[in-house]
C-alpha cells in the first residue's frame, strides 16, 4: 500500500478529496451518509483533507484492515516469499472484514495454492528458490495436469534442470576431494 501523504498544495473538490482518502485508506468508495457528513464539514470549514486523514486513520476501521493487512502481509512473506498482490490482498481484506477468513484459514488457503506447492517442492528438490521462468513452466504444467505433492516432486527430478544440479553438485564434491588428494 503506497503511503498517503496531505499536500496541502493540491486544489481539489471536496468530494473527490474524501472519495480518495476513503479509496487510499480504507480501499472502498465512501457510504453516502459518511460522504453527506464529511461534505457539511468541509463547507463548514470544521474539515480539511489533513483533518480528514487523521480522522479515518484513528477509526476502528481503519485500524482492523491495517491489522489484518499485516496479517496478509506476514503470511505471504513467509509461505510464497513475496508481497501480496494488490487484487489477493484486497480479496483477503474483504474476506477479513466479513469475518469469513482469520489467519489460520489464510494460512491453510496459501497452503493449497499451486504456487506454495510448486516453491516448496522446487525447494526441496533444488535447496533454492524457484526462478520466474520455471515457476511459469511448473505452473501451467500443474494447470493442465492436476498434481499432487509427491508427483511434481517425481517431475522435477526427472528435469534436466534436475540433473544438471546434480552433475554440478557432483562435479563440485568431485573437485573438492581431487584438490584435498592434490594438496597432501
Amino acid at each position: 500500500m503506497k503511503k498517503f501523504v496531505y499536500d496541502p498544495k493540491v486544489e481539489k473538490n471536496d468530494s473527490n478529496v474524501i472519495r480518495e482518502c476513503y479509496l487510499e485508506l480504507l480501499h472502498r468508495e465512501p457510504d453516502t451518509d459518511s460522504l453527506d457528513h464529511f461534505l457539511n464539514l468541509f463547507e463548514q470549514k470544521q474539515m480539511n483533507e489533513k483533518n480528514l486523514i487523521d480522522n479515518i486513520k484513528t477509526s476502528k476501521e481503519y485500524k482492523d484492515k491495517n491489522n489484518n493487512s499485516e496479517i496478509i502481509t506476514r503470511c505471504y512473506l513467509e509461505l510464497l516469499h513475496r508481497q501480496p498482490d494488490t487484487d489477493s490482498l484486497d480479496h483477503f481484506l474483504n474476506l477479513f472484514e466479513q469475518k469469513q477468513m482469520n489467519e489460520k484459514n489464510l494460512i491453510d488457503n496459501i497452503k493449497t495454492s499451486n504456487e506454495y506447492l510448486i516453491k516448496i517442492c522446487y525447494l526441496q528438490v533444488f535447496t533454492k528458490q524457484i526462478q520466474e521462468i520455471d515457476f511459469e513452466y511448473y505452473d501451467n504444467y500443474i494447470k493442465q495436469n492436476k498434481m499432487n505433492h509427491d508427483e511434481l516432486i517425481d517431475m522435477m527430478k526427472k528435469s534436466d534442470n534436475y540433473n544438471k544440479f546434480n552433475f554440478r553438485k557432483l562435479f563440485s564434491k568431485k573437485y573438492l576431494i581431487d584438490k584435498e588428494y592434490y594438496c597432501r
